[in-house]
């Protein structure tokens, strides 16, 4: 028994293939890159987070790491490629050019001082080391009568 039916498979699939016609494929699509560009590994360890995002080509200096307000991290920045069109003999692009922006909430037990970014070979690393939480601290707490 199909969990769709056969018309509803075959919508599908013409929809998949009127989206790569429009746009040559969902990579292409115009917002596929601004939302997942550039893409974002985040390791937790017990002592840290680490995120390795991927930048090849991308000049640090067009690159700016912010740690919000909100307790969010931001990489934003640019990659600035040569200007391409058909003239010049190009059939397709899929590199990315432009502005990016990618925005990650941070838990409470961070520690902002300590934060360092680094990047080698296309890779930006941003190492963020967590505050040590006391385990042991216990407390009782009273609950106020109201009044």
């Amino acid at each position: 028994m199909d969990l769709l039916p056969h018309n509803s498979l075959n919508l599908v699939k013409k929809f998949r293939r009127d989206i790569d016609r429009l746009f040559g494929g969902w990579e292409t699509f115009p917002l596929y890159h601004k939302s997942l560009f550039p893409k974002v590994d985040i390791e937790e360890k017990p002592d840290k987070f680490i995120f390795r995002a991927e930048t090849p080509g991308i000049e640090t200096k067009n690159i700016k790491i912010l740690l919000k307000k909100d307790n969010a991290l931001a990489i934003q920045g640019n990659t600035e490629d040569e200007a391409c069109d058909e003239k010049e003999g190009f059939l397709k692009t899929e590199r990315f050019s432009g502005s990016f922006y990618r925005e990650f909430p941070l838990p409470s037990n961070i520690q902002p001082e300590e934060i360092r970014a680094h990047a080698k070979r296309g890779i930006l690393e941003i190492v963020i080391p967590k505050k040590e939480i006391d385990q042991k601290f216990e407390r009782i707490i009273e609950i106020e009568a109201a009044e």
